[in-house]
């Protein structure tokens, strides 16, 4: 953990830097060998002044490795201060500022995301070709993989096999696993054990993130997995990375250039998970169709010239998506929409989809009565609405993708290597036969057989 400083005062001159009271900088724990790196190939073309060296060094230190894990991670430039607060740290300003004169960073204008929009609160930095070059020489990797049990540490850890943690609402800070049912506790060890079998042998393989063009960096993402329970065990559990060099981290782009043991990969992707699994719950097959059904809550812009393009067409079936997702995952329809409303203030796209609510579907509440639309299109599985149904089907849809890749990774004598992604797999391209088969019989096992399951290349 690193510390910083902050004031509310205003600077005058390098004196305050000794007065200011600490603050965390980041939650990461860089790890040494990375560390050290950093310390003697990279921070040796830049120069400190004044007051609190040691300080400044450890704040260039974290910068660096945010400014490699975001490049690597395919999340463009990673923001750094806010000027609109009153506390800003001036230490790490300063520190920014000696990076960009020593050319390991640049400043970058807009929001990542959103091309051309100029924020002016907002500092972005980017790397430069000097920072990627130095990088390029180690070679190691620097992904944390210290397996822990909190089954049998008193203090419990985020990074674990198995966390059980407090939530989003209270800071999400782990919590003990001590103190249950032996007979509970012998399942959660077993969860463990099937992880650690897993990590051990998915780090035996070689897991490496090229650049487009084809040369290979010195960047291995980390391929461990780690289970979650949120407040209460089974309770919104999730199959989730370990740290933030995990490959859930890695955008799309970055994921499809992947190469798992020097080969291309494939990722199986469930089509209209959440809301498909409504229908097989309740004993209905709604067929391999797009089960969000676009074309028939908003028919009025599928019908227009707008929805030929295939981008406004992605934008809004995402959008129809997340609020159904919103819907399963709320207790009143009165919550979701506020949650709708919500999401469409704040969405990158707000003026296109304004345009396609009011002038083509002719809304008067765009939030509103595309809940109503949407409860009106699944009628059928409207009695999972509004009721907090996607607490259960995200924990069960945790445990099917643990036993998808236990089977191929844990059990199978061929040992193969393939990362879960939330409802996707990824896997090296001569494996795709056989990890689809074992999606699909996976999904037949928690669904029934009768049901189609439709898995689909993510890209």
């Amino acid at each position: 953990m690193i510390e910083c400083r902050k004031s509310n005062c205003r600077p005058s001159r390098n004196t305050y830097y000794r007065e200011f009271p600490s603050t965390r900088y980041v939650e990461h724990r860089i790890n040494r060998k990375w560390h050290r790196f950093v310390k003697s190939h990279i921070l040796r073309f830049v120069t400190f002044d004044g007051y609190k060296l040691i300080d400044k060094q450890r704040v260039a230190i974290h910068c660096i490795d945010n400014l490699v894990t975001a490049y690597h991670s395919g999340k463009g430039e990673r923001k750094v201060r806010d000027t609109r607060d009153a506390s800003t740290n001036y230490l790490r300003i300063a520190v920014w500022d000696v990076l960009i004169d020593a050319g390991l960073c640049r400043k970058c204008t807009g929001v990542p995301g959103m091309p051309g929009v100029v924020n002016a609160w907002l500092t972005y930095y980017g790397v430069t070709a000097k920072l990627l070059n130095i990088v390029k020489e180690y070679r190691q990797g620097y992904a944390n993989n210290k397996l822990r049990r909190n089954t049998v540490l008193q203090k419990p850890v985020q990074d674990a096999l198995v966390t059980l943690h407090s939530g989003k609402k209270y800071g999400s800070k782990p919590l003990p696993l001590t103190g249950f049912h032996p007979s509970i506790l012998r399942l959660i060890k077993h969860d463990e054990d099937r992880l650690a079998i897993i990590a051990s042998k998915l780090t035996n393989h070689s897991w490496w993130n090229p650049f487009p063009s084809g040369a290979r960096i010195p960047y291995s993402p980390n391929p461990v997995l780690r289970f979650t329970h949120s407040e209460e065990l089974n309770r919104y559990c999730r199959l989730a990375g370990f740290s933030k060099q995990s490959i859930q981290n890695l955008s799309p782009e970055k994921r499809r250039i992947l190469l798992i043991d020097n080969e291309s990969v494939m990722e199986w992707d469930f089509k209209s998970f959440d809301i498909r699994r409504c229908y097989h719950y309740h004993g209905i097959d709604p067929g391999p169709d797009d089960t969000y059904r676009p074309e028939l809550i908003l028919p009025k812009f599928w019908d227009s010239r707008l929805a030929t393009k295939r981008r406004n067409r992605k934008i809004v079936r995402d959008f129809i998506k997340t609020t159904t997702n919103i819907c399963l995952n709320t207790a009143s329809q009165r919550q979701a929409t506020k949650a709708v409303a919500q999401l469409l203030r704040d969405h990158n796209s707000r003026d296109f989809l304004y345009r396609i609510f009011f002038k083509y579907e002719e809304m008067d509440l765009p939030a509103a009565e595309l809940v109503q639309r949407i409860v009106a299109i699944h009628s059928a599985v409207v009695g999972d609405f509004f009721h907090n149904i996607g607490e259960i089907q995200m924990t069960l849809a945790a445990y099917m993708m643990l036993d998808i890749v236990w089977e191929l990774v844990g059990v199978q004598e061929s040992d193969i290597p393939c990362y879960a992604i939330h409802d996707s797999v990824l896997c090296k391209r001569s494996d795709q036969d056989i990890v689809y088969n074992t999606m699909e019989k996976w999904y037949y096992r928690y669904h029934g057989e009768r049901f189609y399951a439709v898995i689909e290349p993510k890209y």
